[in-house]
């Protein structure tokens, strides 16, 4: 499994370096920030966020203005925030989900449950990472089926379909521009002569 890359958000030097020291023991990659406005740079900056662990008390910016932030942001690429406070209670646990946190650890720092919690988001990362190979592959095979429906597959020439849309499409386009449209056909392969002659005539 590829590693995942995981940011760690607190002002706490010692709760950063322990954090990071259980993700690089389950062999993912730690990058620490000390504040939200650090963390909400880091995002704008890198698309290879997989997980966000989030303290919620901070300078400048705290855990809560900072998720939103990033979720305003990362409308099309979610990753779990999971958010790390000292306070337990309902509402404060509310104020987590409701402003875009996916989990909830108390602090301090219980290493057994952290390490529990990140190795849960690894089963969600692991099926992010299959559903965007499906959407890649799906992606690929809608380009193939849009090819053929428009080109001949022996020639590689327009087919009818192609050839229908783009008149529709330039005759619209003449229509709006007022310029006349003009249209040459002729027949190069002799079919209405009783099909196809591999001699030329004259």
């Amino acid at each position: 499994m590829k590693a995942m890359q995981i940011l760690v958000v607190d002002d706490s030097l010692v709760i950063r370096r322990l954090v990071a020291e259980i993700i690089i023991d389950m062999g993912h990659i730690a990058v620490l920030a000390e504040n939200g406005r650090q963390a909400l740079d880091y995002v704008r900056q890198h698309e290879d966020v997989d997980l966000i662990l989030m303290d919620v008390e901070m300078p400048e910016m705290n855990g809560f203005e900072a998720t939103v932030a990033i979720r305003a942001f990362q409308q099309e690429n979610w990753f779990p925030i999971i958010f790390l406070t000292a306070k337990a209670d309902d509402n404060s646990y509310a104020d987590c989900i409701n402003a875009g946190g996916d989990a909830y650890l108390a602090k301090p720092i219980n290493p057994v449950r952290l390490n529990l919690q990140i190795a849960a988001m690894e089963r969600i990362y692991l099926m992010r990472k299959k559903l965007q190979a499906a959407q890649i592959e799906l992606l690929k095979l809608n380009e193939s089926l849009q090819y053929l429906s428009f080109f001949d597959q022996l020639t590689g020439l327009a087919n009818r379909r192609n050839f229908d849309e783009t008149l529709t499409r330039e005759f619209k386009l003449a229509l709006r521009q007022k310029e006349p449209l003009s249209l040459f056909m002729c027949d190069i392969d002799y079919f209405k002569l009783g099909g196809f002659n591999s001699e030329v005539q004259s």
